[in-house]
């Protein structure tokens, strides 16, 4: 479990930590009715980076779950194999390079099959502060 927290809380997976942590507390503020799943849908352009059809929110949701979780077992696996300190830092620093990258490959192919489960809004959402 040490290792577990360890590699969790270090370069490069604490900046996917803390994306999973911003994460979760917003699916808590949803849950507790104090957001709207469709909150960003109109400030960002998710068709553009293949996205599209499912609330921004989710994408994303799901791309830093990937990545937190892809960059946690490569860094566990990795620690195991590579012993050199300068080598480290080299994989670590192409773990955060790659792992993004990946993490959008698969939420790409995950969010085709969402994209049925979300039918467009007829209304806009509650709970979303809109400058007037």
């Amino acid at each position: 479990m040490g290792m577990f927290v360890e590699a969790a809380t270090t370069f490069p997976v604490l900046f996917f930590t803390v994306a999973a942590i911003v994460v979760a507390g917003f699916w808590l503020l949803v849950a507790m009715g104090a957001a709207d799943v469709r909150c960003f849908d109109e400030d960002v352009d998710a068709d553009s980076l293949g996205l599209g059809g499912v609330p921004v929110a989710v994408s994303l949701s799901v791309l830093t779950a990937l990545a937190w979780a892809g960059s946690l077992g490569a860094v566990l696996l990795l620690e195991a194999v590579v012993s050199m300190r300068s080598l480290r830092a080299l994989t670590s620093l192409v773990i955060f390079l790659v792992v993004p990258v990946i993490g959008w490959c698969g939420t790409r192919l995950l969010v085709g099959p969402l994209r049925r489960r979300f039918p467009q809004p007829m209304t806009e959402p509650r709970f979303c502060h809109r400058a007037r």
